[in-house]
């Protein structure tokens, strides 16, 4: 990923809310694929009706550690900053595209519309009206599409900064 500007500073948990009760550990966060799949591998349940994940509280170190891994916080407030990626610099393939702890777009069929994630948007360029295979839909952007991305954790933004 090339990060090809790290602008003006404020704060985000970037989405992330957790609480404790004596037998569960909970955590409120945007979907993230691979957040969801170290969830499952840590025995976490995923309760539809709260959009919330349920975990066992002596999991909740190792769940803070994949917070932390896959949002840039465990739900504490941390500096944050906006970004900007060009995508001729990042292609990518799938259908949908996360990064930052987030889907920065997604695809769900070949002729729909590429749907952009809370707190992107397109600077330049753009997507087509369809992308991928019918089996296989793909987000395809555009030659010179550039993504803001709002509110992304400073330390993963001067990572990625190129």
């Amino acid at each position: 990923m090339v990060v090809t500007q790290v602008s003006a500073q404020s704060m985000t948990n970037n989405g992330v809310i957790c609480a404790e009760t004596e037998s569960k550990f909970r955590v409120k966060s945007p979907y993230f694929p691979a957040f969801a799949k170290r969830a499952r591998d840590l025995g976490g349940t995923f309760i539809r009706e709260s959009s919330e994940w349920i975990f066992d509280i002596r999991e909740s170190s190792q769940v803070r550690k994949a917070l932390v891994e896959n949002y840039g916080t465990d739900g504490v407030e941390v500096p944050s900053t906006d970004v900007l990626i060009d995508l001729d610099k990042f292609p990518w393939s799938g259908s949908i595209y996360a990064a930052f702890g987030r889907v920065v777009a997604q695809r769900s069929s070949r002729d729909s519309r590429v749907i952009i994630g809370d707190g992107v948007i397109i600077e330049s360029g753009g997507f087509p009206s369809s992308g991928g295979s019918v089996k296989n839909p793909a987000v395809a952007e555009r030659s010179g599409t550039i993504l803001r991305i709002h509110d992304v954790p400073l330390v993963w933004a001067h990572r990625f900064h190129a």
